[in-house]
């Protein structure tokens, strides 16, 4: 049990418009974003005591029904399911999150399930443990268009500058290219650019890596249902119902400033040219911008941080009072 395969990228990429794509497939689930899967869940787990026992194990599938953006959707999460699964399985992490994995794709109906979360690319060596045979789709975009769109989608706390934009780019994408040299047979490197600019071709390729035989539905991806929910639910998914947008290339150019595009091209120039975009500008660094973008970068990760210990107190607090109170005997 577990994913045929991970897209991976840095934010911004395109992954949902891929997804969209392979979900139109009718041998393929990609669910919706299952963040917290490998960054809070292996941290978390120790809270719900001894897996053996039926009512932890339904403390643990209540709150595996809220993963991610499963509750934001509306997916449903087969609680029985999951515990059927994981009474037989083990009480670890490799079986809680494979019977997580097999609970979704059988929901789907389909034989071949895909994860697609930007947010597991840090976790990619927990992954990689936990399955040794993964094949990892490698989506990869410009990005000074990642940070372009990045800051037109994000708002608030979840903001992130062109300063820590041009350092979580390389990092990410240098981190999965990594598993690739390792790797080669179970990697397969997707350019954005190259998906709108050949739809048809691109997937054909795909379908060839994931062992599947290309079917032309999945260029009809906007009547999905996948598609249309993340195009209906979140305002930066809006392009989703109007197709492939041929052109939705090259929009940094005339949304970021060019200060910020001289940062940026300073601070991942090498790995913009590693993954085959040329710089615009001479490598140029923009002392000032930096450390303004140092200072919102380390508040930002501050409140975030403050925020993430208030939630997850708060949970660990509300599952070890349930477990007390399960364990109290009745009264009188």
């Amino acid at each position: 049990m577990g994913p045929a395969f991970f897209i991976l990228s840095s934010g911004r990429s395109g992954s949902t418009l891929l997804a969209s794509m392979l979900n139109m497939h009718p041998q393929v689930h990609v669910p919706v974003e299952l963040f917290g899967l490998y960054s809070a869940l292996p941290r978390a787990l120790a809270w719900y005591g001894d897996l053996r026992r039926d009512y932890n194990r339904r403390l643990l599938a209540r709150d595996l029904s809220y993963l991610g953006q499963l509750a934001e959707f509306g997916v449903r999460f087969d609680v029985e399911g999951f515990i059927g699964r994981l009474e037989r399985s083990g009480t670890g992490l490799a079986a809680v999150v494979a019977c997580f994995y097999e609970t979704l794709r059988v929901d789907a109906g389909k034989p071949l399930l895909g994860d697609k979360t930007p947010n597991h690319t840090p976790q990619l060596p927990l992954i990689e443990q936990l399955f040794p045979a993964m094949r990892v789709v490698h989506l990869v975009r410009d990005g000074r268009d990642c940070a372009a769109s990045s800051q037109r989608a994000r708002r608030g706390i979840n903001q992130r500058n062109v300063y820590e934009l041009a350092r979580l780019w390389p990092r990410n994408n240098t981190a999965i290219a990594a598993f690739g040299a390792r790797h080669p047979g179970r990697y397969h490197r997707l350019h954005y650019e190259e998906l709108i600019g050949d739809p048809a071709g691109s997937l054909a390729r795909l379908c060839g890596f994931l062992d599947l035989s290309f079917d032309p539905a999945m260029l009809e991806f906007p009547s999905g249902e996948f598609a249309r929910r993340n195009a209906t639910l979140l305002d930066q998914h809006a392009n989703l119902a109007r197709g492939v947008l041929v052109d939705n290339r090259g929009k940094w150019r005339s949304t970021l400033g060019e200060r910020e595009v001289r940062l940026y091209e300073f601070m991942a120039g090498d790995a913009l040219r590693r993954f085959g975009y040329s710089l615009s500008t001479p490598a140029h660094d923009e002392p000032a911008l930096r450390l303004v973008g140092q200072a919102a970068t380390g508040y930002r990760r501050l409140r975030r941080g403050l925020r993430a210990a208030r939630i997850e107190s708060t949970r660990w607090l509300a599952i070890v009072a349930k477990r007390f109170a399960h364990r109290r005997p009745p009264a009188g």
